[in-house]
């Protein structure tokens, strides 16, 4: 290239391009370019400087987005060289295509960013090591449940990580068999929890193993289940294999599985029964066969058929045997039934007093050991009832609410309800169990005859009156006939469930609040920039115009737009409540004086029809740490809500009393060590509605008419009590009135505050002083008032030329003034280049818009002052003076 033209070119650029080579010769390379580069950069502006940059003897290498004759975009690796031939400089240009490349990275960026979100939301632990088994990444949301700090951990060996240092332990042989290409299993322990992990080998797109990849699972459950399964496993065999009556499992006639007191009351071996070829009519004597069909047909047709019936069996020897066999239908298939049966020999003694005791004996070890509550529920005998379409289902109803009583209870349900034993709940009916709660243990109870079973929640209380929620299961019981002769019921308390999701939701939604408020303070802080540069040109205009005017109608108007900028000013100063960029300025206050003069405020401006009291309850003289002024602000703007909710006039009560830190973990859920002083904003107005109450804190919400509000103003409280490290909540009902209870950590004794104050300096104006800014009116302006205040001032539009006027006149100059936010070069840059010249120059930064990290950092870098756009000339002068007096 010839400066910014092509001159020649070979035939890959030609194919390239998709032109024909008059088409490119002459023509400069940004017309082959988009108007923007993806950096934003217009393609013209940015060719140029990489141009001027390469004929300065520095080689460009850069990736650009070039686009053929036809449009067609491509991306494309670009090298600038100087080349000089017969004493002229050109630029020989290489460039690439990489389009497939970007492609592919493009394409690799999006799966690696979905396949990061899913590893972060998966319920495990995920980490990957390269091949020396330093750990690369980690992930998953276990992270946090465990405790791990990522930071800590990456690039540090996996045995780092687990603590191991035995190379032959599981977790190092099972990583070093993956390298290998055998994915392998273990297990480990972390903080109580037992986790499972699968390894297995990580490969590049070529299929080479680069590392390792594992995926650890929280089972910690899964084995307590477990184990709790096999226990009761255990104990069903124990009880199945040691019961006293004989057991079975029948699927249409054939036996699926027999107990050995079901072998010892027949005579025939397991094996020989449990058999394909075996049918169950063999042992059923001739005269009971046609019975025994006729039951499985109606069970098959289900209909309700009595579960207890007695028969003759024949038993391998041939004797003949009187059974009882108590079936439960398990399963019905289209080609018959599977039955759980209990079969019970009574030839000897039938319904012998014997056994029935050890029956009893062995349902009541079962029922007793259950974990959760169970109970027998009965009707008196001899009333035992039908539940259908036939009877009055509302009068039985009625009757067994005052006459169903508990006849059997296990521990668990004692501790259920707090009772000294269970003589103490025996006889109960379920009108006692649920006075508090009737109707809805009716509809229950109605659920529960209709279906033959239910699974409910239901709140009642214990026989000590404290409120409790249960989680019930009810199963009817039938006799022979089909009537219901009672219940049987397993039922848990989910109190402290519930509590705790109750509290999970409160924190959410103070979660969702704070959310809504950072987001806003991102916004307002771009806003607040914008705003006061716009409103410092303004200001410092009026001000130097008032100093130059004589003539008083003119300096009136000027008043009047001056008075017009200071209003612009307060609403930047409020949204910038919702920034970083505000920091409370924290001393040691006294609540009562600070609701004092927020009532002397208030009766001074309020309505006469608004009356206000104060209610001091606090036993001792108690102090806050806080900003007077952002507090004063939040109970004045509470109070104007509370004006406005009562157009015809009522009184503000402010509420003063001490809180103990147990109400702020019952209220919010926040355990802390702090005491709390509760400030209350009481009125007797129109209330709000529940639906306004989820709302009131949203930034811009407002029940207001268009031009009464702007609906910051309770977001501006939230955002202040925030800052202070504690809490608001409201209560409110309608036609009665509203209450905002603000709690602010307690301090307990004041500060000694020692505040020097001293005359102001005398200006020194014979300085010279470089101000760079690139807003054109701000930088005359300046430059004006501190020539008008005797400085001598230099000025740059710019960080690049304030950097070349600094180097040319570092000893002149005494000061620097600088824009943070500028294009091209930013104030930051600016300040490091010009510290590189004389690390000890003054620099003061101004900016409409800066967070107090940043100012921190700036700092700590020796940066001199800040002030803070719209500014006054004065505030300007004297931090000038400041600086210069200090030095």
């Amino acid at each position: 290239m010839d400066g910014e033209t092509f001159i020649d070119c070979n035939e890959k650029t030609l194919e390239m391009f998709g032109c024909k080579r008059e088409d490119i010769i002459g023509q400069p390379p940004y017309k082959f370019s988009p108007l923007w580069q993806p950096d934003g950069r217009d393609s013209k502006t940015k060719a140029l400087e990489l141009i001027g940059e390469a004929l300065k003897g520095n080689p460009q290498f850069f990736e650009w987005t070039h686009i053929k004759l036809d449009g067609t975009p491509f991306y494309a690796e670009v090298s600038l060289n100087k080349l000089e031939l017969s004493g002229k400089n050109y630029i020989q240009a290489i460039v690439r295509d990489v389009t497939a490349r970007k492609k592919t990275e493009f394409e690799m960026h999006e799966k690696l960013t979905r396949l990061r979100i899913m590893y972060d939301q998966l319920p495990a632990l995920i980490w990957t090591t390269d091949r020396n088994l330093n750990l690369l990444s980690l992930s998953g949301s276990n992270i946090k449940q465990m405790d791990i700090d990522v930071s800590q951990h990456i690039e540090k060996s996996i045995a780092e990580f687990f603590n191991v240092h035995d190379i032959y332990s599981p977790i190092i042989q099972k990583h070093l068999l993956a390298l290998k290409g055998e994915s392998g299993t273990f297990e480990f322990t972390h903080q109580g929890k037992i986790y499972q992990a699968t390894v297995e080998s990580l490969k590049n797109p070529s299929g080479e193993i680069e590392g390792t990849i594992c995926v650890a699972q929280d089972i910690t459950e899964e084995r307590r289940a477990l184990e709790e399964l096999r226990k009761k496993d255990e104990l069903y065999k124990l009880l199945v294999e040691n019961a006293s009556d004989g057991i079975y499992l029948l699927k249409n006639k054939n036996f699926i599985f027999v107990n050995p007191k079901f072998e010892e009351i027949t005579g025939y071996r397991a094996e020989e029964v449990c058999n394909p070829g075996f049918n169950m009519m063999e042992i059923i004597t001739p005269k009971y066969r046609k019975i025994i069909e006729q039951r499985a047909e109606a069970r098959k047709r289900g209909e309700n058929i009595s579960p207890k019936y007695e028969f003759e069996i024949i038993t391998k020897n041939g004797d003949v045997r009187y059974v009882e066999a108590n079936t439960v239908p398990l399963k019905i298939f289209e080609d018959g039934i599977q039955v759980l049966g209990i079969l019970r020999d009574i030839t000897d003694e039938k319904r012998s007093q014997q056994i029935q005791e050890k029956l009893q004996l062995q349902l009541e070890i079962f029922f007793r050991a259950s974990m959760d509550g169970c109970l027998f529920m009965l009707v008196p005998e001899g009333e035992e009832f039908y539940w259908n379409d036939q009877n009055n289902k509302e009068k039985i109803l009625e009757h067994v609410f005052k006459n169903q009583r508990l006849t059997m209870v296990n521990r668990a349900f004692v501790q259920q309800y707090a009772a000294r034993d269970e003589n103490e709940l025996l006889g109960k009916t379920p009108q006692d169990l649920f006075q508090d709660n009737i109707d809805e243990a009716k509809r229950i109870w109605t659920e529960l005859f209709d279906n033959g079973h239910v699974n409910k929640v239901i709140k009642t209380r214990k026989l000590n009156g404290e409120e409790m929620w249960l989680d019930v299961q009810y199963v009817v019981m039938y006799d022979q006939d089909g009537k219901i002769f009672g219940h049987f019921g397993i039922q848990r308390d989910i109190t402290k469930n519930l509590q705790e999701d109750a509290e999970r939701k409160k924190l959410e939604k103070m979660l969702i609040q704070a959310q809504k408020l950072e987001a806003l303070g991102t916004l307002s802080g771009g806003i607040a920039h914008d705003m006061n540069n716009i409103l410092s040109i303004i200001k410092g205009a009026v001000e130097l115009a008032q100093t130059k005017s004589k003539n008083d109608e003119v300096i009136n108007y000027l008043n009047m737009i001056n008075n017009s900028v200071e209003r612009g000013i307060s609403v930047v100063k409020q949204l910038l409540f919702f920034s970083k960029a505000r920091e409370p300025q924290m001393s040691t206050l006294s609540p009562k004086k600070l609701l004092v003069d927020v009532k002397n405020i208030l009766n001074s401006t309020f309505p006469k029809n608004i009356f206000i009291e104060l209610e001091d309850e606090l036993s001792e003289l108690s102090f806050i740490n806080g900003d007077e002024g952002l507090l004063q602000q939040a109970l004045i703007n509470l109070a104007i809500n509370s004006r406005d909710a009562m157009p015809q006039g009522g009184k503000i009560t402010f509420l003063l009393r001490s809180c103990s830190n147990l109400e702020i973990l019952n209220k919010f859920g926040i355990q802390t060590d702090d005491e709390f002083i509760t400030i209350g904003v009481n009125d007797n107005g129109s209330g709000i509605d529940e639906d306004t109450l989820t709302k009131i804190f949203d930034p811009f919400f407002t029940t207001k008419g268009p031009g009464k509000g702007t609906g910051l103003g309770l977001s501006i409280v939230y955002r202040i009590i925030t800052q202070h490290g504690g809490y608001i909540d409201v209560q409110s009902r309608i036609n009665e009135g509203t209450t905002f209870l603000i709690y602010l950590p307690k301090i307990r004794k004041k500060l000694n505050e020692v505040r020097k104050s001293g005359g102001i300096p005398k200006i020194l104006p014979t300085k010279t002083i470089l101000i760079i800014d690139d807003e054109d009116m701000l930088r005359e302006l300046l430059k004006d008032m501190l020539v008008d205040a005797g400085f001598n001032v230099m000025t740059a539009k710019d960080g690049y030329e304030g950097v070349e006027i600094y180097m040319q006149n570092k000893q002149k100059i005494d000061l620097v003034i600088s824009d943070i936010g500028m294009p091209r070069m930013g104030g930051e840059e600016t300040f490091k280049k010009i510290k590189a010249i004389n690390p000890s120059v003054k620099f003061v930064f101004i900016s409409g818009f800066l967070e107090i990290d940043k100012k921190q950092e700036l700092e700590k870098r020796g940066i001199s002052g800040f002030i803070q756009k719209p500014f006054k000339a004065q505030d300007m002068l004297q931090l000038i003076n400041k600086i210069f007096t200090e030095s």
